[in-house]
């Protein structure tokens, strides 16, 4: 196993624990680890931090499911977390990341948006009320 994916497979363990941990503490929680994630990325010089840093942000954002699915409000829930994708799609445009960068994690953040759109519908939440 390679010294980057030995790294990334411990991160992507810890960023579990928090996940779960989180879920009890509602979305609020979630989207601030988000932008904290989004924000660490840029700070760091090209390099193995940097590369892991971005990955943290793509695992954060896909962990948007699990956070909806662990709230005791699902629609409420949802909308909350649809909207944090929705601004972090905005945001994103203008980080300071190279394209490669801004490409995954516009990636990420549309495949966790689709996916808590379909929760979301499943839960009842009318087409359009994450945007409110």
């Amino acid at each position: 196993m390679s010294d980057r994916l030995r790294a990334l497979s411990h991160r992507v363990i810890e960023l579990t624990a928090r996940v779960v941990e989180h879920l009890t503490k509602g979305t609020g929680t979630w989207e601030r680890e988000l932008m904290q994630a989004r924000y660490a990325i840029p700070q760091l010089p090209s390099g193995p931090r940097r590369a892991a840093a971005l990955d943290t942000y793509i695992a954060w954002t896909l962990s948007a499911e699990e956070v909806i699915r662990g709230a005791d409000d699902v629609p409420r829930a949802t909308r909350e977390v649809l909207r944090a994708l929705t601004c972090e799609r905005r945001l994103l445009a203008t980080e300071a990341l190279g394209q490669r960068e801004r490409t995954q994690a516009l990636d990420a953040n549309a495949h966790a948006w689709t996916v808590c759109r379909s929760v979301s519908s499943a839960a009842g939440l009318p087409p359009g009320d994450e945007e409110s």
